[in-house]
């Protein structure tokens, strides 16, 4: 029987065991706050700076745990290329790019807190619909997303069709009921501050899309809508046409609420079934989409 040497054999497994424990904190940071899943134990909308909930009050905090419940979601999505992704991370970019934004510069908006509190709740809108459609839950998931969910469940749409869904359904459709319900057009500096989103979003929008190309599916940089290109600054304007005209929504729903409603059910839901029939995949391009996402879903 060969004894074991004790000295360099017990130095290597500490030292695999520190390895092993440090690479997993690497790769998993704690929050430093709470996770999302507690913050939305006792999460309502209505920002109040004296809140106990960190996304009431709209902490830092809050958004860090928005983006990593994004993480959390968008992983599954990305590994199984589930058509679903494409939303995802193009949602997950863009909010960490908010993040950054209000991490370096607490004072990016007259009311940054507002704005973080607002920003959970537009995430919640899309889970939601999201979490619901998965159930089958389908009286409670409006009617852009359920096209929206259901192409991409089929296929039946280009990576590109499913990008347009999912921004259409979450800011034609979800954007003014978050706006008004925050009472955001109430706000001092409340529309200033709306505006200076778009700031972020012209920031991350090419390399998102393009990084969702890369990974995803290649011919999403190359849709056409209006004219333009998803990786053009004309989609951009595109988007922030959409949030003005949500905006306007929102001030209207205070007033006019049914009427404003049935609005934008109706638009959102016509605006989805626009881009899902001119947007559509026969079954060579969602071979050629998955297969390309089979090899690249992981790339960089």
């Amino acid at each position: 029987m060969r004894r074991i040497r004790t000295g360099f054999g017990v130095k290597a497994i500490y030292v695999g065991l520190m390895v092993a424990l440090l690479g997993a904190t690497a790769v998993r940071p704690a929050l430093a706050g709470p996770s999302w899943s507690q913050i939305m134990k006792t999460f309502k909308p209505g920002w109040d700076p004296n809140s106990a909930n960190v996304c009431i009050r709209g902490d830092i905090s809050c958004v860090e745990a928005v983006v990593a419940e994004m993480k959390r979601r968008n992983k599954p999505l990305m590994d199984s290329c589930d058509h679903n992704a494409v939303f995802s991370l193009l949602y997950l970019r863009t909010t960490e790019e908010y993040l950054r934004t209000v991490k370096s510069n607490p004072n990016y908006f007259s009311n940054t807190p507002f704005v973080n509190h607002e920003d959970a709740l537009f995430a919640l809108y899309y889970f939601r619909a999201f979490d619901n459609y998965k159930a089958g839950r389908m009286s409670k998931v409006p009617s852009a997303w359920k096209i929206a969910f259901e192409s991409a469940r089929d296929g039946s749409t280009t990576g590109g069709g499913d990008l347009l869904l999912g921004v259409s359904a979450h800011i034609q459709r979800d954007l003014p009921y978050v706006l008004d319900s925050i009472g955001a057009p109430r706000q001092p500096n409340g529309k200033d501050d709306h505006d200076k989103v778009n700031q972020i979003l012209q920031r991350v929008q090419k390399t998102a899309i393009e990084e969702a190309a890369r990974r995803l599916d290649p011919t999403i940089d190359d849709t056409q809508i209006q004219g333009t290109t998803l990786d053009d600054d004309g989609f951009l304007q595109i988007v922030k046409n959409w949030r003005e005209e949500g905006w306007q929504n929102a001030v209207l729903l205070s007033t006019q609420r049914e009427v404003t409603t049935s609005k934008i059910e109706t638009n959102a839901t016509a605006q989805a079934t626009t881009f899902a029939t001119t947007n559509r995949a026969d079954a060579t391009a969602r071979e050629k989409r998955d297969s390309w996402c089979a090899l690249h879903h992981d790339d960089r």
